[in-house]
């Protein structure tokens, strides 16, 4: 779903990708460190590929409430992050 061109975003401080059909975050997101919030819910995420949240450090909130996740092994490596969540999966 996200053209490889998606990770040249480096500067992109906010994104929302609320209420799409999206089932996998891709490793490319891991190249967007400059994020500060990012709200991917209401979606039918089930699978994170590898680490590709880790390299967020400077995510403040990441919301992936609504999706279908069973597990959350990729956990941003973020001193500033004040917001996570996780319900409703």
């Amino acid at each position: 779903m996200f053209p490889p061109t998606f990770g040249n975003l480096v500067k992109l401080t906010k994104l929302a990708l609320n209420e799409n059909q999206i089932q996998t975050i891709p490793a490319l997101f891991g190249s967007l460190k400059a994020l500060k919030d990012l709200s991917i819910n209401k979606n039918k995420i089930a699978n994170i590929e590898g680490d590709a949240l880790g390299p967020l450090s400077s995510l403040t909130m990441l919301d992936l409430s609504q999706n279908k996740l069973t597990h959350f092994e990729s956990i941003p490596k973020s001193e500033v992050l004040d917001s996570l969540l996780l319900s409703f999966n």
